[in-house]
């Protein structure tokens, strides 16, 4: 893969794209990501009831989705960084 220049500096594609991802969950020094608000911060901003909260039945609440979404944001920048990615179980308990 060619790297295409950033600036002075020239940045490999899969490197462009695991900084867009990082930078869509964590977010700049002031919480933006190349959209708009970065989901981490936004994240700070929910109560725990919020969190857990179920609006419908048979639905997901934000705190079970949230180490879904964490877990496939590591695996993809495994896989983009070239080392070997594993999946844990659905329900494994995270440390």
């Amino acid at each position: 893969m060619e790297p295409v220049t950033r600036g002075r500096h020239n940045v490999r594609e899969v490197d462009r794209v695991a900084d867009l991802l990082t930078q869509t969950y964590h977010g700049d020094a002031a919480g933006m990501a190349w959209f708009g608000p970065a989901l981490r911060p936004l994240l700070g901003a929910v109560s725990p009831a919020t969190a857990i909260h179920r609006p419908l039945r048979r639905r997901h609440t934000i705190r079970e989705l949230v180490p879904h979404l964490a877990a496939n944001i590591d695996f993809v920048l495994a896989r983009l960084n070239g080392t070997r990615a594993t999946r844990t179980r659905p329900n494994a308990r995270r440390p």
